[in-house]
């Protein structure tokens, strides 16, 4: 009894506020990228061989005067992510005949969306205080913890980069960070927690990959 009205204070904090420092974090990443990372000098180097200077700075300035628009729509990618992930794992429970609630599952999910944002602080460090000379490219291919940055991307067939992308180390953790939420609000198993993941996220996210897999395959 003690154990489970220790896990309900763990769980016992605003959420509404969390979201909030969540999208506010994201937020701060975006802002200090567009301040600090990318410039305008990076368009004109990428794309000076294929398209004419004006196209170049229409393209930039349609960016600049839309870029409010990032701003507004996140909090609404975040939510729909989270839910399409939560209603995910609630069909794996129902599968493996666990009871809990769309509220719950979404509370663990919400928590463990701090989890995405690691590898987006890590790269903005990179580009601010490391990278000294680097590209457009180099930035949208930034990867390095990802199953595509040990096979190499000369030796992938550019329909099979998403896919080997998703496989990263962050992505990992984010399943470990829902199973140990799961853990504690379920008080089951930590193994058999992580198959719920596997059976809910995991099998959505395979028919996702999947999915996106076919249409690049269509569109090469």
């Amino acid at each position: 009894m003690i154990k489970q009205l220790e896990i309900r204070e763990q769980f016992n904090f605003d959420k509404r506020l969390y979201f909030a420092l969540i999208c506010a974090l994201y937020w701060a990443v975006i802002v200090f990228f567009q301040l600090f990372v990318i410039h305008d000098q990076l368009y004109y180097e990428a794309y000076s061989e294929q398209l004419a200077v004006d196209r170049i700075e229409t393209i930039l300035k349609f960016q600049k005067e839309w870029a409010w628009l990032s701003y507004v729509l996140l909090p609404l990618f975040l939510i729909t992510r989270m839910s399409l992930v939560s209603l995910s794992i609630l069909a794996g429970a129902i599968l493996s005949e666990i009871k809990i609630s769309f509220r719950k599952v979404f509370q663990v999910v919400l928590i463990a969306e701090i989890v995405y944002l690691i590898p987006a602080f890590i790269q903005l460090v990179y580009f601010m205080g490391i990278a000294q000379d680097y590209t457009l490219q180099d930035l949208q291919n930034f990867d390095y913890y990802s199953a595509l940055a040990l096979i190499g991307r000369k030796a992938v067939e550019p329909w099979l980069m998403y896919a080997l992308a998703c496989f990263n180390l962050f992505e990992l953790l984010y399943w470990l960070v829902l199973a140990l939420g799961f853990h504690w609000v379920l008080q089951r198993n930590y193994g058999e927690m992580l198959g719920l993941v596997a059976t809910g996220y995991g099998t959505a996210l395979l028919l996702w990959i999947a999915g996106i897999t076919f249409l690049l395959v269509n569109a090469s």
